[in-house]
């Protein structure tokens, strides 16, 4: 889950009495469930999660080039890379830089001694570690802007009486007005989404 709970109070200035809950344990765990909603969506969009993932082994199917993409990234360490059940020598390979949106690699596994990743089918594992082992901070961000606007909503409806359900021992909320990614947050997220290749 990104943000955090005490970001969303703050920057939504909601009370446990705005909702008619009866403390702010209560509020906090509603805030809680908002958050994860939003990580989701986040995780959704950007098509991956923001995670650190520790010794993953792949599999991958060389296409006689001397590049192709790892499924996630940032790469923070390849382990092994083997070719036909035979370990390349890891000055035999390289993770590319960053790239031209961010300051993170984007998993490209390049050949650096002249060959290239022999054509097979499933031919090629990988056991590398990738991801965050702290989520960056504009991830952070949004995540807490939508708690914040899902909160303000909430309290809104609840006020006006346009709440259609609120369970708040279950800590659920169902109402009309859970807005999406804007253009701006996406526009932020563009530098996290993962390319799809054909």
């Amino acid at each position: 889950m990104y943000g955090s709970v005490e970001q969303v109070k703050q920057r939504s200035g909601v009370e446990f009495d705005d909702l008619n809950v009866d403390d702010s344990v209560d509020l906090d765990e509603f805030i809680d469930k908002l958050l994860g909603y939003a990580s989701d969506h986040i995780n959704v969009y950007c098509q991956r999660d923001f995670s650190f993932h520790e010794d993953v082994t792949e599999k991958y199917s060389g296409n006689g080039q001397d590049t192709f993409a790892l499924r996630n990234f940032p790469v923070t360490e390849v382990s092994t890379v083997k070719v036909n059940d035979t370990e390349l020598d890891p000055s035999a390979y390289r993770v590319q830089g960053q790239t031209a949106y961010s300051r993170e690699n984007s998993g490209i596994l390049q050949r650096i001694d002249g060959d290239v990743w022999r054509q097979g089918i499933l031919n090629i594992e990988v056991v590398y570690s990738w991801g965050y082992t702290s989520v960056p901070d504009v991830i952070n961000d949004i995540a807490v802007e939508m708690a914040v606007d899902y909160l303000k909503a909430a309290v809104n409806n609840y006020k006006t009486g346009g709440l259609e359900s609120m369970n708040m021992e279950g800590f659920q909320t169902k109402f009309t007005d859970r807005r999406p990614l804007d253009e701006s947050q996406m526009n932020r997220l563009q530098p996290f989404k993962k390319a799809v290749f054909g």
